[in-house]
């Protein structure tokens, strides 16, 4: 089978996208991809001990964290409600998660240069 062609993302098109796209989902991830950089002690802690650029700023981790722990929650299945994030959580994320698109582009690049490596086409 031969290998699909896959983009790679711009830091400006993953901003785009988080601000004024139409899936919530793309938000969604976006949190939890971000929130996965945290270290153990900034996730439990909803703050940012380290100024090493990655993972949330201080004016976004408690904020931000609170919401990735609400994801978790919602993939655990510990919540009733239909959707992860309420419309007005999705509307503050996407106010605060575009300064991210820098690390959410090299992540998103990282795994699909793994995936071309596996696929042979690296």
């Amino acid at each position: 089978m031969a290998a699909t062609a896959r983009k790679i993302w711009t830091d400006a098109e993953i901003r785009d996208t988080i601000a004024f796209g139409k899936d919530p989902w793309w938000v969604v991830r976006a949190i939890e991809a971000i929130f996965e950089r945290q270290t153990e002690d900034e996730q439990r802690t909803e703050s940012t001990n380290l100024n090493n650029k990655v993972g949330f700023g201080a004016a976004d981790a408690r904020l931000m964290s609170g919401f990735a722990k609400q994801i978790k929650e919602w993939r655990d299945g510990k919540s009733n409600y239909a959707f992860p994030l309420s419309p007005r959580q999705i509307a503050k994320a996407r106010e605060r998660m575009p300064k991210y698109a820098g690390q959410l582009a090299g992540i998103a690049n990282a795994k699909l240069a793994a995936q071309r490596a596996e696929e042979g086409g690296g």
